[in-house]
């Protein structure tokens, strides 16, 4: 017996290998790419520029507070009359504590550009996780078409020839055809939508095999030991702080305060020398908090409960964290389990034996590609809800948008900025 043997050239498979490589690595660039640019959104820009505006106010509290100029007339006479000029002050301690509460302000209201920055970053990751997981089910779809077009040829074909099979059967076979391009089309419609959003990925639309492996993650998610105290999102309560900080040392300096006005009067009278018309004085203020201790007071109940509700929201990140990371585990043990089933070398050899052995009818075989299919299915579901858990253990852990920001979904984690 001669046997025939196809020969394919080394350049050829090298070429192969080579395009397929270079897919692969122009995929985690994409990936890079948009990441980068979601963190330099357009609108971060005029965001900054609406921020640069309210610095650049001139909120400097002046010396002199308020000026005034009175007079008084004796029983209508120009002879017998008053003239009052009185000034205010702002002490200096008053004008540096509000001018620190003006900045501690800016502070606070600056960082819902991280804010806005770091939701930008955490959408980025859900679209493109979901544009891999419609993408993968597109072409398992396509597969499972490719099945059934298979079996409608070979039930077609036993028919014609006048062998026994059940009519039902090639209806079903062409129902779950129909039922499997609307699934493709609905699923295609979706990749639209989500590209729509992403435009980058219209020239290649990444896979599950261009984004970082499964066992890396298991790994670094279970050496990951998150700072709850320094979360970026606990952040916001320190400014929100330091700004009611600024407030109170600002009211503690205005009820603080000694001089309180400056005066010259001039009285015009007939009966008085020149030099006894003019008199200057100055009013001193006993530090009384009076009605500013209950300003105070409120100061004080906003800040007790800021940090209660500082306290509550770092519980709840590291309930949302323990319970993402649990969900990541167990996932995974069913991942493992699903591919066991895949990849059992005696599985494997059981099928090939009963497929030689020509007493199994074509259709009954055809049922080991469509549980190989369900199985590939099952796959990409668990894959979808590892990555979902993943991204989620990185956000409630305050990794995804800690600094500096970096490609979580990379192999090396390359920073992005």
């Amino acid at each position: 017996m001669k046997l025939n043997v196809l020969f394919i050239p080394e350049s050829i498979l090298l070429l192969f290998f080579l395009t397929l490589s270079c897919q692969s690595v122009g995929q985690k660039l994409i990936i890079h790419q948009l990441l980068t640019e979601s963190l330099n959104n357009r609108n971060i820009e005029s965001f900054n520029q609406h921020l640069s505006n309210i610095s650049s106010l001139n909120y400097n509290l002046p010396f002199v507070e308020k000026i005034e100029l009175r007079t008084e007339t004796e029983r209508l006479l120009t002879s017998r009359q008053e003239f009052l000029f009185r000034s205010s002050f702002n002490g200096l301690d008053q004008r540096k504590k509000e001018n620190l509460k003006f900045k501690a302000l800016i502070s606070w209201k600056s960082y819902d550009l991280v804010k806005f920055r770091n939701s930008l970053l955490s959408d980025c990751y859900s679209d493109i996780l979901d544009i891999v997981f419609v993408s993968e089910k597109i072409a398992l779809s396509n597969r499972f078409l490719d099945f059934f077009a298979e079996k409608e040829k070979m039930t077609e074909l036993i028919l014609i020839r006048g062998n026994s099979a059940d009519l039902m059967d090639l209806v079903k076979v062409k129902e779950d055809i129909v039922q499997e391009k609307i699934r493709i089309q609905e699923q295609t419609n979706e990749l639209k939508t989500l590209l729509s959003k992403r435009e980058v990925f219209k020239s290649m639309v990444p896979g599950f095999d261009s984004i970082i492996g499964i066992d890396q993650i298991i790994s670094f998610v279970s050496s990951l030991v998150p700072d709850f105290n320094n979360h970026w999102i606990l952040q916001e309560y320190n400014f929100e702080n330091e700004y009611l900080s600024a407030v109170l040392a600002k009211e503690k300096a205005e009820s603080a305060k000694i001089v309180d006005f400056f005066q010259m009067k001039y009285t015009v009278r007939d009966d008085l020398l020149l030099q006894n018309r003019f008199s200057v004085g100055m009013g001193f203020a006993i530090p009384w908090k009076g009605s500013s201790r209950l300003k105070q007071q409120d100061v004080i109940i906003k800040q007790q409960t800021r940090n209660a509700d500082r306290v509550v929201e770092k519980l709840k990140l590291e309930e949302k964290f323990g319970k993402a990371r649990t969900d990541l585990f167990s996932t995974f043990e069913n991942y493992k389990m699903f591919l066991l089933l895949r990849d059992d070398p005696d599985m494997i050899k059981l099928k090939e034996k009963i497929k030689a052995s020509g007493r199994v009818e074509p259709l009954k075989l055809l049922d080991f590609k469509k549980s190989e299919l369900e199985t590939a299915a099952k796959l990409i579901d668990l894959k979808h809800k590892i990555f979902k858990s993943y991204i989620e253990v990185l956000e409630s852990s305050g990794v995804l948008c800690g600094l500096p920001y970096r490609n979580y979904f990379h192999p090396l984690f390359p920073v992005l900025l």
